[in-house]
């Protein structure tokens, strides 16, 4: 959806992923069309990587991750995914437990952390249970629930700071401060001239495209993170610290917006777009696709 308006070549990686529900050999590759090789966290690194969606980086970052690592050679992957076959979960062990395709079946989802969601209401107490349940394999109950609820306290700040830069953001459309307005960009496919904050990753201002990072790209990583137990990923490197970063040049840059904005108005300066918001020979393919 973030590249819905985009050339069809440029986004064919998109394709090759996304293709995953339609066919087997996504995981279990050609031409062994193994379960032993779809058992493998490898198998999955193929689509589950990157910015959007950092489940690899996660999972390789974390105790269970590095265990494979160092141990995983050592394993008899013909062995069905159940405890006692394996020294430490893989991404089936947990996501495809007793051998359902669901992988979100037991999970909360929200489109990948981008939506923020109450994993502790009561109509999704059954899938904490579930999840619970699969820790339960290797931890006890007590433990997995704890780190559960800290990991959703977690994504709860992420959203706090997401919050808090929508707002400012909004505040600046509002006052019609944003350099592009919708009606200077090239139209999306979907949506035409709308607003869309947080939609598009292209064709946006800067302050925009900030907002759309510290949403979609470091929110996903800190929602991956806490729940794969990456300390990284979480906090660090692409986490909770790099959108501490976005938050406060989103901060920096409406502010800029809005000093320059008053200098006009002291100057008497009307300021008009420039046309390369609308038009580019980039910029015209985004209007074009049939």
């Amino acid at each position: 959806g973030w590249q819905i308006s985009k050339p069809q070549p440029e986004v064919a990686g998109c394709a090759q992923c996304h293709a995953v529900e339609n066919k087997c050999d996504s995981c279990h590759f050609r031409h062994l069309f193994k379960a032993a090789e779809a058992r493998r966290p490898e198998a999955c690194s193929y689509c589950h990587n990157g910015p959007d969606h950092r489940d690899t980086e996660c999972y390789t970052a974390s105790a269970h991750g590095v265990i494979t690592a160092l141990d995983g050679d050592n394993w008899d992957w013909d062995k069905p995914l159940k405890v006692g076959n394996y020294r430490a979960p893989t991404c089936a062990y947990c996501h495809m437990y007793n051998g359902t395709h669901n992988a979100v079946e037991n999970a909360v989802y929200s489109h990948m952390g981008v939506e923020e969601i109450d994993r502790g209401a009561e109509e999704f107490a059954e899938k904490r249970k579930a999840w619970i349940n699969i820790c339960n394999d290797c931890h006890s109950a007590r433990f997995a629930a704890a780190y559960l609820r800290g990991a959703d306290e977690t994504v709860k700040v992420s959203h706090a700071k997401v919050r808090e830069a929508r707002a400012v953001v909004e505040d600046l459309h509002k006052e019609g401060l944003l350099d592009a307005m919708p009606k200077d960009l090239a139209p999306y496919l979907d949506e035409g001239h709308k607003w869309n904050l947080g939609g598009r990753m292209y064709n946006v201002t800067a302050i925009e495209r900030e907002f759309f990072d510290m949403l979609v790209y470091q929110g996903t990583t800190i929602l991956k993170g806490a729940f794969h137990m990456s300390a990284n990923h979480q906090t660090y490197e692409l986490g909770a610290f790099k959108q501490d970063e976005s938050l406060a040049k989103i901060k920096s840059e409406a502010s800029k917006l809005r000093r320059l904005k008053a200098l006009e108005e002291k100057a008497g300066i009307k300021y008009e777009s420039f046309d390369f918001w609308k038009v580019g020979e980039y910029t015209n393919s985004l209007k074009v696709i049939q």
